[in-house]
């Protein structure tokens, strides 16, 4: 993941035994693979996340993402994650514990 100053998130897979001084055929063919079930899942449930704390109007940095993507894991189904309510609840959730580390 990738939060950019300009105000865009960006979200791919984790790429597995890239180098970070690799060549461009690497990255390209990167690019082009097919990304597995759980990777898509993840990515779904992180871009919820978001949208959670958006709709919160809560500030994004890594550790209000983090933390709201930890407290999502109670919900088993990524779809769930669209209510409303459960949106309210990991938004809270996530401004709680910030407010714990506050406190510390």
């Amino acid at each position: 993941m990738i939060i950019g100053n300009n105000g865009f998130i960006w979200i791919s897979p984790k790429p597995q035994g890239m180098m970070v001084d690799g060549n461009e055929d690497e990255i390209i063919n990167y690019e082009m693979q097919p990304v597995d079930r759980t990777d898509r899942e993840i990515i779904a449930r992180l871009k919820n996340c978001i949208a959670a704390l958006v709709a919160s109007k809560m500030m994004l940095d890594d550790t209000s993402i983090m933390f709201a993507f930890e407290e999502s894991l109670k919900y088993e189904e990524v779809k769930e994650l669209l209510d409303p309510e459960a949106m309210l609840d990991i938004a809270f959730l996530t401004q709680h514990r910030l407010n714990n580390i506050m406190e510390e």
